[in-house]
């Protein structure tokens, strides 16, 4: 527990972006938690600011390739989503706060899909049958990709090795928002309007 409050203090007093002419918006610090293995320290404060950041389009970098099995069985690739606005939550079953969010992110999914946006979720968790518990009793309809770190690995541009965190992608496929710590319904509805599918 002091080992998570020292990183979260880290969190909060680090810089403003990653990027100078980023707009972050602090969070709230609560329950940003970093998976067993995982050491983030004083310079991933620096790197990550907790809470929204949004890249403007000249500084918006393209999303790495990310594929694998999902939690219901089938294989998806992200760059099957290309030309929608795509929303990648990363979490677990085990992180409170991402338990929390789903049932939003489900609810919002579910109520954005007719406008063509996507959510995907990155599961973190080492036992799927947990993960896929957790999915059914948030009514989550949408795919939600198996990880074990590999796949958060290639998201460090952006994301810490901690969840949950957030990523808004543009029909381009380039990352043009993040949210590092829980999201909410009300951060990402304007930038989701702002980012209509072609």
């Amino acid at each position: 527990m002091l080992a998570l409050t020292g990183l979260l203090a880290g969190l909060l007093t680090g810089c403003a972006a990653s990027t100078p002419a980023a707009a972050t918006v602090p969070a709230q610090a609560a329950g940003h938690s970093a998976p067993a293995g995982a050491t983030p320290g004083r310079s991933d404060a620096n790197r990550y600011p907790l809470g929204l950041t949004v890249f403007p389009v000249g500084q918006r970098r393209t999303l790495p390739a990310l594929q694998g099995q999902t939690l219901a069985g089938p294989a998806l690739a992200l760059s099957s989503l290309r030309g929608r606005t795509v929303v990648l939550n990363v979490w677990a079953s085990w992180c409170e706060p991402c338990r929390t969010e789903l049932p939003g992110l489900a609810a919002l999914a579910a109520q954005l899909r007719a406008s063509g946006v996507r959510f995907v979720g990155l599961d973190e968790d080492a036992d799927p049958s947990a993960a896929a518990s957790a999915v059914r009793s948030t009514g989550s309809a949408y795919p939600h990709l198996v990880d074990r770190g590999t796949l958060l690995a290639r998201l460090s541009p952006w994301l810490p090795a901690a969840v949950p965190g957030s990523l808004v992608v543009d029909p381009e496929g380039r990352v043009a928002a993040r949210v590092v710590g829980p999201v909410t319904a009300a951060q990402l509805r304007p930038l989701l309007a702002g980012l209509a599918p072609v």
